[in-house]
């Protein structure tokens, strides 16, 4: 009895932490804008949650949204992933996770891109290299997982350079087959946009799960995946600006490797892909 009060009081304080660190973020946020790197992560999201539409507040087994969800990943694995966005720029992701710990880089680079003026014309072209590289952990309280992410970003825009660092934290609470989530980027520093996002997901059949994030003042994210065997689908979209933003991709595993590729529309009306070759052991 003394061991499960002293759970729920773990909880209600990591509860408590979360609350006031979105309150803070969402004020950061408001007061400041969009920091350096703000698209960055979303930019480098890894294939599978990229074709559910980037939802990762509360999907079980990684933690590349939600840095508490490394509590809930049962094996270890090694994955990498390219990719394209816009037609403009090229994406990659590296990464390496186990039970409750988590590292993980990655970078966006275009060449080229045309500078203007006032007036709309062009006056110069110029490289644009980001990237960013995270520890995060996990620790099990009570019924809730909750994490913290560390980060480090930099930024080469022209003959521009900036660095900076930044920590996010999460909680995962899970009741049967559906689990709640929240994550709070950038509370200290401002590698990305401070941000407060909840999420929730669930398993309505062994092989069929759905997941919704809401990004307070920002988009909305729904995903699905099916699953038989070792064959996945998956589909999503992104609601922001009164836009609607489908995606989609597929997944195919054999013996500890597992191939993704996601395909998604963007606002610009161009496709983005994502492509990612990962092994679990």
């Amino acid at each position: 009895m003394t061991k499960l009060l002293s759970g729920k009081v773990m909880v209600l304080a990591a509860l408590a932490l979360l609350l006031l660190a979105a309150m803070s973020a969402v004020a950061v946020a408001q007061a400041a804008g969009s920091t350096q790197g703000s698209m960055l992560l979303e930019l480098a999201t890894d294939a599978r949650a990229f074709a559910m539409g980037g939802v990762g507040a509360a999907l079980p087994g990684q933690g590349c949204g939600n840095p508490a969800a490394l509590g809930t990943v049962g094996y270890q694995r090694v994955g990498a992933g390219l990719g394209t966005q816009f037609g403009l720029a090229g994406t990659w992701d590296a990464s390496y996770v186990r039970h409750g710990l988590g590292l993980a880089a990655a970078g966006v680079e275009a060449h080229g891109i045309t500078v203007y003026d006032e007036l709309g014309n062009p006056t110069d072209e110029i490289d644009v290299r980001e990237g960013a590289a995270a520890i995060a952990a996990s620790r099990k309280l009570g019924w809730a997982h909750v994490g913290a992410r560390l980060k480090v970003g930099w930024n080469y825009v022209g003959d521009a350079r900036s660095i900076a660092a930044g920590a996010d934290i999460g909680i995962l609470l899970a009741r049967d087959d559906l689990w709640f989530g929240a994550v709070v980027t950038d509370v200290i520093g401002g590698v990305g946009e401070a941000a407060v996002t909840f999420g929730a997901s669930a398993q309505v059949t062994p092989e069929v799960t759905v997941a919704a994030d809401v990004t307070v003042g920002g988009p909305v994210r729904l995903g699905a995946e099916w699953r038989r065997g070792p064959l996945a689908a998956r589909c999503g979209a992104v609601v922001e600006d009164g836009q609607l933003l489908p995606s989609a991709g597929v997944g195919v595993e054999y013996r500890g490797f597992r191939i993704d590729y996601g395909v998604g529309l963007g606002i610009v009306g161009k496709t983005s892909h994502r492509l990612g070759l990962s092994y679990s052991f």
